[in-house]
C-alpha cells in the first residue's frame, strides 16, 4: 500500500464520519462541548483543556451554543468575576438526540464488523493518535 493509498483511505474514512456527523442540528465541536457541560464540566478554561483547543477556540464553540439556544453563561457560584456554562433543556435534547443518531451509526457498523473487530479499531485509532501526538 503506497502512501497516497493509506491517505485516500484516510480522507476518505474522515469525509464519511463527518458527512454522517453533519446530518445532526449541531457541529460536531459543539456536541463535545454540549456533551461535556451535561456532564458537569462548566468552566470555560476546563472545556478547552478537555477539548484541547484554546480559549478563543472554546470562547467561539460556546457563543454558538449560546447563540442557539443551547447553553447559558451564569456567574460562578464561586467567584462572581467568572462564568459557567449550563445546558438548556434544548441543550440537553438536541444532546440527547444527536448522541442517539452517534450510538445508532456505531451500531451499524458493530453489527456489519463485530464487536471484537470494533474493539481492535478503535484500539488501533487510539494508539495511532497517541503515537502522532508525541
Amino acid at each position: 500500500m503506497t502512501v497516497m493509498d493509506i491517505n485516500q483511505e484516510i480522507v476518505r474514512f474522515c469525509r464519511e464520519y463527518l458527512r454522517q456527523e453533519t446530518q445532526a442540528t449541531i457541529r460536531p465541536s459543539e456536541f463535545r462541548v454540549l456533551g461535556l457541560i451535561c456532564s458537569g464540566v462548566n468552566v470555560p478554561m476546563e472545556l478547552a483543556t478537555q477539548m484541547n483547543v484554546s480559549r478563543p477556540m472554546i470562547a467561539g464553540i460556546i457563543n454558538a451554543l449560546v447563540s442557539a439556544g443551547h447553553a447559558v453563561r451564569v456567574p460562578s457560584p464561586d467567584d462572581g468575576r467568572s462564568v459557567w456554562v449550563l445546558p438548556t433543556n434544548q441543550g440537553r435534547a438536541v444532546y440527547r438526540q444527536t448522541a442517539d443518531q452517534v450510538k445508532d451509526r456505531i451500531h451499524k457498523v458493530i453489527d456489519r464488523i463485530g464487536q471484537k473487530k470494533f474493539d481492535a479499531f478503535m484500539t488501533q485509532i487510539r494508539q495511532i493518535s497517541q503515537i502522532l501526538a508525541e
